[in-house]
């Protein structure tokens, strides 16, 4: 492929994938500010691999385990949860809205609830509850087979109604 067809195809991906990323990001940080610049970290670095020439089969796969690998260092830098964080993912204290106050709550219990899972379980259940991704995807993602995804994610949901009283 040479440089143009590169870059078109880099773009097509970028077009297809930005706001599927930028999701997965933010559900999983809760910062819409780290989520945008963790995303971009995530195609920087796609872009690279696609500039070097590197052979790469699944560009979808590649995408999400960078961005997957970004948002570990992120835990491993910081674990805490801010006013100013609730407020970016649209938590307004100033809002009467009753309904909308018990939605926020009911979603931020069950993010917390994922949170309590090991890595791997939290991340197949963002895949797949978040992104709406097939087992079979997100075993390219995550290196493993379409069986292993599925079997996690079925102790994944085991573990949830638990933590969750369901």
């Amino acid at each position: 492929m040479d440089k143009e067809e590169t870059k078109q195809a880099f773009i097509a991906l970028y077009d297809t994938l930005s706001s599927a990323i930028f999701r997965h990001c933010f559900f999983r940080l809760s910062s819409r500010e780290r989520a945008l610049e963790i995303s971009q970290e995530a195609f920087l670095k796609v872009w690279e691999y696609f500039d070097r020439g590197t052979d790469i089969k699944n560009p979808t796969a590649l995408v999400y385990r960078v961005a997957n690998n970004l948002i570990i260092d992120e835990y491993r830098r910081k674990k805490m949860v801010s006013l100013d964080m609730m407020q970016e993912s649209g938590f307004d204290i100033e809002d009467d809205d009753e309904g909308k106050i018990m939605e926020f709550m009911e979603i931020d219990k069950v993010r917390q609830a994922i949170a309590k899972l090991p890595e791997k379980y939290r991340q197949v259940v963002t895949l797949r509850f978040v992104e709406g991704l097939s087992p079979s995807e997100i075993g390219e993602i995550v290196k493993r087979t379409e069986n292993s995804v599925s079997v996690q994610l079925n102790r994944a949901i085991k573990m949830l109604q638990e933590i969750l009283h369901i």
